[in-house]
């Protein structure tokens, strides 16, 4: 023997090499979603791993994945939100309605914002022809107990980790990006709104594997960064049309691989489709329908508030 093996075998590693590298690392606390139920069926939270919401069109995706990065960024950990299906000022309204629910100020719906927004410009421009600062006259707004403004001024100051990238998403910018916040110990939670929107950088012979390259970058970037990443993905058409049966991995639309990236993976269906919403809004429910080393399928009810972009957990 011409000691081929153990020269193999010292490339490969061993077993005590890896106990002191587990012993030598900070132990990874997952980020949590804020949603105690969902944390509950997903294991805790988010671990350094890809993850995928899917759900029909208005099913609450977008709304979700927002809600969470709000919930982790009142938690004082960074998010960085890659928005290419609604520009940034839509993410900060629907931001700015689900903040004002628990941060003890008066709770504003999005139509409040919209009506208060076209007060607002219309006082603005008639304060500047006056000749008051745009400081001074954002002062006065929220002293004299504007909601929208109230809101909009404790938001800036308890959400100074989040920050939203408007546009259809590159990989290499979004790649180059992470790699700065890394060099400054900074690892955010990645949402990327959505997977089928992600520019790969490179031509694909068909939809499957354009969505296919989408998920394998997805799962690189998690790996190579350290970060959890919150994908929004579309279902197939097909799948829609099921009505008695629960959702499953194969619903994803050409993404078969989904399976094999994610650590977990949600399905948002409305309980009851069609019916009119209740007092609080209406009822969702969050299949997990994937969980790397952890129960699924489970289910986790949550009643959303449409009008102030709000999940809440069922009963509650």
């Amino acid at each position: 023997m011409g000691g081929a093996w153990e020269r193999f075998r010292d490339r490969s590693g061993g077993l005590m090499a890896s106990v002191s590298k587990w012993y030598a690392s900070e132990p990874v606390e997952p980020v949590k979603t804020g949603i105690a139920p969902l944390d509950a069926a997903l294991a805790g939270g988010m671990q350094p791993r890809p993850y995928f919401i899917g759900g029909k069109p208005a099913s609450g995706k977008s709304a979700l994945a927002l809600q969470i990065a709000l919930n982790v960024a009142l938690s004082g950990h960074h998010v960085a939100v890659w928005s290419g299906e609604m520009s940034r000022d839509e993410c900060e309204r629907r931001l700015l309605a689900c903040y004002s629910v628990t941060a003890g100020c008066k709770a504003v719906s999005l139509g409040q914002i919209d009506a208060q927004g076209r007060m607002f410009r219309s006082r603005m421009v008639q304060a500047m022809r006056a000749g008051v600062d745009l400081a001074g006259f954002m002062a006065n707004v929220a002293d004299g107990g504007d909601p929208v403004v109230t809101a909009a001024v404790k938001f800036e100051r308890d959400c100074s980790t989040l920050a939203i990238v408007e546009g259809k998403p590159r990989v290499s910018a979004m790649r180059q990006d992470l790699a700065e916040l890394a060099e400054d110990g900074v690892r955010p939670l990645v949402v990327l709104d959505y997977l089928q929107l992600l520019d790969i950088e490179k031509p694909a012979r068909s939809a499957v594997d354009q969505a296919g390259e989408a998920v394998e970058a997805v799962r690189l970037i998690a790996n190579d960064y350290g970060v959890p990443v919150l994908a929004l993905a579309a279902l197939g058409r097909e799948p829609m049309r099921k009505k008695d049966e629960g959702p499953t991995m194969n619903d994803f639309r050409d993404t078969s691989n989904v399976e094999y990236a994610a650590q977990g993976a949600i399905i948002l269906r409305r309980a009851d489709e069609g019916a009119a919403p209740g007092p609080d809004g209406v009822e969702v429910c969050a299949h997990v329908v994937k969980l790397r080393n952890g129960p699924f399928p489970r289910i986790v009810r949550l009643t959303f508030d449409g009008d102030r972009n709000y999940f809440r957990p069922l009963g509650r």
